[in-house]
């Protein structure tokens, strides 16, 4: 076995775009399943409405990057509201059931061909990234050492990226300091005590 390359591989991993997506992810899911401990499985479609409000806003409407995320982030909220009102008294494995299943039909709904010309069906998008391209402060060359070696291109990227897992992570910290993190943390001892 050839650890050099191993952990070589490993450490080149620890700040690529896909890890900090799913530490964003993994910050959302300490929320639900550590803070509250309710069962949600409708993640998948806050990601997928997320993603597909930044790409669409960006290709069909011609958007910069930044109001994309903004675009995003209330169509996230947005289905958090539909999905909260029908949802919002059940418990355990019915949230569990009722979020996956949502879950489902944003998947289903993004790959169906009704949509295909918004959102290209099963083939996704590709080419709603120049914008952010554009807004690169970094000048061309290479930076890092070792295996975190990038072009300004990739470093602009996870800089971005890291200083969005930052913000979430803080704002989560926040919350739960907060009046509202200790009712979400009463919901996990007892559903019943917080009412």
């Amino acid at each position: 076995m050839d650890f050099g390359s191993i952990f070589g591989n490993t450490a080149s991993y620890l700040f690529s775009p896909t890890t900090i997506a799913y530490a964003l992810a993994a910050t959302g899911l300490a929320v639900h399943f550590g803070y509250t401990g309710l069962l949600n499985f409708g993640m998948a479609a806050f990601m997928a409405i997320g993603g597909y409000g930044y790409a669409i806003s960006i290709l069909t409407f011609g958007f910069p990057w930044w109001a994309g995320i903004l675009v995003g982030m209330l169509g996230g909220a947005a289905f958090a509201l539909i999905l909260g009102i029908p949802t919002l008294r059940l418990r355990a494995d019915y949230l569990a059931i009722a979020t996956i299943a949502a879950a489902e039909v944003v998947r289903l709904m993004f790959v169906t061909e009704l949509f295909k010309d918004w959102t290209n069906s099963a083939g996704g998008l590709s080419g709603y990234h120049q914008s952010f391209r554009d807004a690169n402060p970094f000048p061309p060359g290479t930076y890092g050492f070792g295996p975190w070696t990038y072009n300004a291109t990739d470093l602009w990227v996870r800089v971005v990226g890291l200083i969005a897992l930052v913000i979430a992570v803080l704002v989560v910290w926040a919350l739960m300091r907060s009046p509202w993190g200790r009712v979400l943390k009463g919901i996990r001892e007892d559903e019943d005590l917080p009412r």
